[in-house]
């Protein structure tokens, strides 16, 4: 019976030894990862390791469980922007040629601003050469004065009025009777401009014609299409400067008494009238006498004739003569063109 008792009571101490063991087993394992961790975190990483500026190491990647992908969240609606506002353009600066003709310097160059393509090219059967009078009539070309009655036109040159435009103004008016005055406005200019163009502005003034005579002294086979329109353009933007306002009709007279097909093509796209004469006196450049010029005119005397004369004092007193003869035979001074043509 004790043996029993003994038995049992040993089996119960080495079973509680063996628990014992255990638990401390559990707890010094438990203190030694306790020791570890602190270690761990006291230790120092070598330098190098983590970019400048960094806390520690990214998450790998890799240790993250594959998931789908999340859509990214759509934009927060913004408030609608106004566009940009922005100052109105000023007005463009017209080219200087515009306000100053005569700057342009080069008369074969292109002009900025102005649109040659309604002119130029000029087509293949536009000859260079002499036009008939019936090209120069289809296109707005006048040869002859009024409408076949007893009536004359007088055309006098500027091109070397030596300063008797004044006294020929003066007897004009005297007598009432209208002329056509060519100018070759640049050329024209060129000496004392500010008292040739109150001449040019006393000429329209008084009811007289002005007319393109070049704008300036170059003969036509001379000049190329775009010199030629360049002329053109030139003078009538100088002329309408000069008088300070559109003048109103556009006549174009060759400084050298041809007529070309070119000639009359480019003017009558550019809304000139060429005018033709039917008589220009041997007057020697206007140094003939009177009793040399007078009976030249006398002889042109016929209806429609178109006279063109030079200005100079003989030419001055010649031309009162003939007036008055003129007009004792019946004959009416005109403009060959009139504005409303």
């Amino acid at each position: 019976m004790n043996d029993r008792h003994g038995t049992a009571v040993r089996r119960a101490a080495r079973a509680l030894a063996l628990c014992f063991a255990l638990f401390s087993l559990f707890w010094l394992c438990a203190c030694s990862s306790a020791g570890k961790t602190e270690a761990a975190n006291d230790a120092t990483l070598p330098a190098g390791i983590f970019p400048a500026g960094t806390d520690g190491l990214a998450d790998d990647p890799r240790d993250v469980p594959a998931t789908a992908a999340e859509p990214s969240a759509a934009p927060a609606p913004t408030e609608p922007t106004e566009p940009p506002v922005t100052a109105p353009a000023g007005p463009t600066e017209p080219p200087a040629w515009r306000d100053d003709p005569r700057s342009v310097t080069d008369l074969d160059a292109e002009l900025p601003g102005f649109d040659y393509s309604p002119y130029l090219p000029v087509p293949q059967d536009v000859s260079r050469g002499s036009a008939s009078l019936s090209y120069l009539y289809a296109h707005g070309g006048v040869t002859r004065a009024g409408s076949g009655g007893r009536e004359i036109a007088l055309t006098f040159s500027l091109a070397a009025e030596s300063g008797y435009t004044g006294q020929l103004l003066d007897v004009l008016r005297e007598k009432q009777v209208p002329a056509t005055f060519l100018i070759t406005l640049r050329d024209y200019l060129q000496s004392d401009p500010e008292e040739r163009a109150e001449t040019v502005r006393r000429i329209v003034r008084e009811g007289h014609l002005v007319s393109s005579h070049g704008y300036t002294h170059i003969h036509s086979t001379l000049a190329t299409n775009r010199r030629f329109l360049n002329e053109l353009v030139l003078y009538r933007t100088e002329l309408d400067a000069l008088l300070r306002y559109h003048y109103p009709v556009s006549v174009f007279s060759d400084p050298y008494e041809e007529i070309y097909e070119r000639d009359v093509y480019l003017c009558d796209l550019m809304g000139f009238r060429f005018l033709g004469y039917s008589f220009i006196p041997a007057d020697d450049n206007g140094q003939a006498p009177v009793y040399m010029v007078l009976p030249q005119l006398k002889n042109a005397l016929s209806p429609g004739a178109v006279i063109r004369m030079g200005i100079s004092a003989e030419n001055v007193k010649a031309v009162s003569d003939f007036i008055e003869y003129a007009q004792a035979q019946g004959y009416q001074f005109v403009l060959p063109v009139h504005a409303m043509d």
